[in-house]
């Protein structure tokens, strides 16, 4: 399988009478696009602003972030399941316009209460401390401003928000069609010498078979099914994609089809290593058994490939690290070295908690990424973008704030693009 990824930069964002892309500079028909969203019914309202980094700015309510591709040449389209048709992808030709994120921002109401598979939305600073720490504070943002109708479960309201955000990155990213790339990076995991060690990725995350949102496989949410080998070219189309209501905590679209592992493990590919495919490990099984069984078929697929090595990644909750390090248990006792790239999940506002939730002995390679239970106090914002003018935690009890003033957030979790579970933002840290 060989993948194009032509890279449109973008360096400026303006409405006009049409859309077209154009040395760096994207011009968007509003009309249209909104036209194109409301063409659901089950939206009952949509606009679209553009927020710029360093503005003194706040996004509320931001439930994914995407980034603008289109399918120009090979089988299927992107986002297959979603707005593409069900076919296989990873081959071919795909643009994508880079520097700027399309930001779902939807007034919506979970009908879950607690639990994992609850919706929650995430904020988005555009200047002071937030912004330091979130990849989609320096990225232009085009912020698609929806309302839903009452009512909506979560699958509902995942598969509306994510099918109006793929067509609108589709959409605009049509503008580079008969255009020159600025940039072309291949993907092909040709043949390289015996001599280099077979290396993959373990690809852990959380998706519980009684909830509706999740990790989704060509549009089909993954519920209870075992690891799944697949090819590393298909998170560049968008094949595997996050919920589309849950704001940060399992990742964005955006991240799900820039994925620094993959890219990372693309770099080294026929260098330093043999990369050998993707194991997508479903975890946060709810029974000790189930979770056993995940890991010994992660183990068995990993040695029957031949792998030498692997890295290996989780996402979400205390329950799916248990899965993660049986995972690590099983494989290094079938000869395979792995190295666990992880935030720490537990170690409080203090920083001074446990960092894990769990460890096994054979767990001896681990790379930190920082902690996502940071707590942050935001400053007021001049301008606030989003369906309406309140920012509400959704932890029943907690009361709503007015979105221009003053935040206290207990985690940085809440703040899209500041959760870092697989390395891409380079922070670690050091013990003094």
């Amino acid at each position: 399988m060989r993948l194009e990824l032509c890279s449109f930069p973008v360096t400026d964002v303006s409405f006009g009478h049409r859309t077209g892309y154009d040395s760096g500079s994207l011009q968007i028909n509003k009309d249209e696009l909104v036209r194109m969203i409301l063409s659901d019914q089950r939206i009952t309202k949509a606009d679209v602003e553009i927020v710029r980094p360093g503005e003194e700015a706040r996004i509320t309510w931001v439930r994914d972030v995407v980034e603008p591709r289109v399918k120009v040449s090979g089988p299927g389209g992107v986002f297959p399941g979603i707005i593409g048709p069900l076919e296989p992808v990873g081959t071919g030709t795909t643009h994508r316009l880079s520097g700027i994120g399309i930001v779902a921002s939807v007034e919506y109401t979970s009908t879950l209460k607690t639990g994992s598979g609850r919706a929650h939305p995430a904020v988005l600073d555009m200047f002071g401390p937030a912004a330091s720490i979130s990849i989609f504070a320096s990225t232009i943002n085009v912020v698609l401003i929806m309302g839903l109708q009452e009512g909506l479960n979560e699958f509902e309201g995942h598969a509306v928000v994510q099918a109006a955000e793929c067509k609108a990155a589709e959409y605009l990213a049509r503008a580079t069609l008969e255009k020159q790339p600025n940039a072309v990076e291949v993907f092909d995991l040709t043949e390289v010498s015996d001599s280099l060690p077979k290396v993959g990725y373990i690809l852990g995350f959380n998706t519980s078979w009684y909830s509706p949102t999740g990790v989704h496989f060509y549009g089909m949410s993954i519920k209870e099914t075992l690891p799944t080998l697949v090819h590393p070219n298909i998170f560049f189309d968008g094949a595997v994609t996050p919920t589309a209501i849950d704001g940060a905590r399992r990742g964005t679209l955006w991240e799900w089809c820039n994925h620094p592992i993959i890219r990372q493990l693309y770099s080294e590919h026929g260098k330093s290593l043999n990369f050998s495919g993707v194991i997508l490990h479903r975890s946060r099984w709810d029974t000790h058994g189930g979770k056993e069984i995940a890991a010994y078929q992660v183990a068995e697929m990993a040695h029957m490939l031949r792998w030498n090595g692997a890295m290996i990644t989780w996402l979400l909750s205390g329950n799916a690290f248990v899965d993660t390090m049986l995972a690590i248990r099983a494989c290094e006792r079938r000869g395979i070295k792995m190295v666990l790239v992880v935030d720490e999940y537990t170690v409080g506002k203090g920083g001074t908690d446990l960092p894990l939730i769990m460890t096994v002995p054979e767990a001896d390679a681990m790379v930190s990424t920082g902690t996502r239970g940071m707590a942050m106090n935001l400053p007021s914002a001049s301008r606030v973008v989003g369906p309406n003018d309140v920012y509400r935690d959704f932890t029943p009890g907690r009361p709503e704030f007015p979105a221009n003033g003053p935040l206290s957030l207990d985690s940085c979790e809440r703040i899209v693009g500041a959760v870092d579970p697989w390395g891409r933002a380079r922070r670690t840290c050091e013990t003094y």
